[in-house]
């Protein structure tokens, strides 16, 4: 049997993990047993069926008196109490966060006028009459169709920006391939176009594959029926003595597999795997924990928590030379030092916003 640091949570089955680690509501054991036997003052437990009247010091009982929760959980857009009351009377909702946050709101086949907060159909551009409040939606530019040299082969529309687009203003589900007389759109390994020229279609004859972080290594399994697969549930990347695999996420067409991993110090490394040889990119990062690669950028976002001096959401081109923080966290409590801040889905909000940023600059 594995000996244990004092400071270290000994799994039944697995590896040791830092006791920070133990009852913050992931499960870090290959067996989940650092989530069992944990009590409310430790995290907020909706099953207790019994009705409370006080909570532990850095905790706040919920209106229906059947749980406490920790205080940075209050509106972070997850209800942790059955009756929702630690979500209700929120500044910023998760129903109005994006109306207030980002101004990118409008839909396929819409056009976005100033200021964001007006969407017209795209058919209602260029055609004489102002829609936008400020007028953006006509202008000098509603004529870039017309007085070029070369006449398109589609039937193309103006726009007030100066583009000529195809009416039927579809895009490429996976990739978009110039071609001289316009584009051709081309799909992912795996899959197949369909026959609309601009979805793709998963392939059934191509093996897609799962991947799940179990303590020091990283396994994938088929997702088809295995006793037609070439390969099995197998280790795809150890680790070591690196530590534990906190999070990955895959890049399908690069293959790559990214990791990050936490050592028994509580600080860590973010690595990427290609073909079962591991290569570290940036380490010595405390507090290390989710990671998310912008699949069109290259961009690698991961997050930071206790022990950290700077928590947060950070970013890192993809070789892990230049990085910064984009959303700052909450720091550590004094009282708590084992309070982790969480971010509960805010990295995949951004790395939408990021990808939207990316079509817009490309189109």
């Amino acid at each position: 049997m594995m000996d244990c640091p004092d400071h270290m949570f000994h799994c039944s089955h697995g590896p040791c993990v830092a006791r920070a680690y133990v009852c913050d509501g992931e499960e870090d054991c290959p067996l989940g047993d650092d989530e069992r036997n944990c009590t409310r003052s430790s995290r907020a437990d909706p099953r207790h069926s019994h009705e409370l009247t006080s909570c532990d010091p850095g905790m706040i009982l919920c209106a229906d008196h059947m749980a406490c929760f920790p205080k940075h959980w209050v509106c972070d857009g997850e209800p942790d109490c059955l009756d929702g009351s630690d979500e209700s009377d929120c500044e910023l909702s998760v129903d109005n966060f994006l109306e207030e946050t980002v101004t990118e709101l409008c839909h396929p086949g819409e056009h976005k006028c100033s200021g964001g907060r007006l969407c017209i159909a795209t058919n209602r551009t260029c055609d004489g009459s102002i829609d936008c409040p400020d007028g953006d939606d006509e202008g000098p530019l509603c004529n870039e169709c017309r007085t070029r040299t070369i006449p398109c082969e589609y039937n193309c529309v103006n726009t007030p920006l100066g583009k000529c687009e195809t009416a039927e203003a579809k895009r490429c589900q996976h990739y978009c391939e110039d071609r001289h007389a316009g584009y051709q759109c081309a799909c992912a390994p795996g899959y197949r176009l369909g026959a609309d020229g601009h979805a793709c279609r998963l392939d059934r004859d191509h093996e897609g594959m799962l991947f799940v972080a179990l303590g020091h290594e990283v396994r994938s399994m088929p997702l088809f029926d295995s006793r037609t697969s070439t390969s099995g549930y197998e280790t795809a990347q150890l680790v070591g003595s690196l530590g534990v695999v906190r999070s990955i996420d895959y890049l399908y067409k690069e293959q790559l597999l990214y990791l990050t991993i936490s050592g028994s110090n509580l600080n860590g490394e973010i690595a990427v795997s290609s073909a079962g040889l591991l290569r570290v990119i940036r380490e010595n990062i405390a507090g290390v924990g989710q990671v998310a690669v912008d699949w069109i950028g290259g961009n690698i976002f991961f997050t930071q928590r206790y022990p950290s001096l700077t928590p947060g959401i950070n970013v890192c081109t993809e070789d892990g030379f230049f990085c910064r923080q984009i959303v700052k966290g909450q720091p550590a409590d004094p009282v708590d030092a084992g309070k982790k801040q969480q971010y509960r889905g805010v990295l995949q909000l951004l790395i939408a916003h990021f990808l939207d940023l990316h079509k817009r600059k490309t189109n």
